[in-house]
């Protein structure tokens, strides 16, 4: 219990939107979230050091090691991996799953997708698979296509989020193709500065990300209450698009880069059962 109460804390700190929503979901599976959603930020670290490729390799096998010693009840000593075990437990979470999100991290490592069908088959291999997990835990595996729109949205949002943080690091976080096709000076972005080539490819994700809330939103009356805690990201995915359009797309604009905010939205969609 102590791990758990740290993993939140930890989450809190680290993921305040994922935190937020996590509290919705009834008291007694919400630790479980927050041990699927800390596993998912501990191999998110991992692309963050790809840099140094072989270094995150390593770092994915370990957890690739663990994985059937969490899945048999043997956890090694580290908090996440002993979380997760509890998680599994309790839940009967696959394995597959969680195999399926090292797959698509290790993906990660070697860049970004080259182009937007990449970037959105990278978003629903990460962030879907979180997703169906965090269903599974709720309850809610009804949801899956709903689901699926909605981690579409919310990790192309997040991808956007970040772009001002990556270029800060000298790395490209949004499809090389598509940023060389509208002209974007990449050591300028580097820099910071992004011009409109930058807001066009922006905007083009921006976009995405609007289409697959709207398809999500089209199955609305298919989704169980249950399953709202792991869809509500959709609702703070809607806010940030909202500031991004405001501020021209230019993801380097202070307002963009906001953080939080939205939580009266998701209070009343918690409330009413929406996303």
């Amino acid at each position: 219990m102590t791990a758990l109460l740290t993993l939140g804390e930890s989450l809190r700190r680290d993921d305040r939107d994922r935190f937020v929503c996590a509290l919705f979901a009834p008291a007694g599976v919400r630790e479980s979230l927050f041990a699927l959603y800390g596993f998912d930020r501990e191999i998110g670290r991992v692309v963050e050091s790809r840099r140094e490729p072989m270094l995150a390799r390593i770092r994915l096998q370990w957890w690739r090691d663990a994985l059937p010693r969490i899945f048999a009840g043997s956890p090694p000593r580290h908090p996440i991996a002993e979380s997760l075990a509890q998680a599994i437990r309790a839940h009967g979470l696959g394995q597959e799953g969680l195999e399926r999100l090292l797959d698509a991290y290790d993906a990660e490592i070697d860049g970004p997708p080259a182009d937007m069908t990449g970037l959105a088959t990278c978003a629903a291999n990460i962030e879907g698979s979180v997703t169906d997990l965090a269903l599974d835990v709720l309850g809610g595996s009804a949801a899956r296509e709903v689901g699926r729109h909605t981690a579409i949205a919310w990790w192309l949002v997040q991808r956007l989020r970040g772009v001002a943080h990556q270029a800060a690091y000298r790395r490209d976080g949004l499809p090389l193709e598509s940023l060389q096709r509208a002209g974007v000076d990449i050591e300028a972005m580097y820099m910071g500065r992004g011009g409109q080539p930058l807001a066009s490819v922006v905007a083009e994700i921006a976009g995405m990300a609007e289409a697959h809330l709207t398809e999500a939103r089209a199955l609305s009356r298919d989704v169980p209450r249950a399953a709202i805690p792991a869809l509500l990201p959709a609702t703070l995915a809607n806010v940030y698009l909202g500031r991004l359009r405001r501020a021209d797309f230019d993801p380097f604009n202070p307002s963009a880069q906001q953080p939080g905010g939205g939580r009266l939205r998701l209070l009343i969609n918690a409330w009413r059962g929406r996303y």
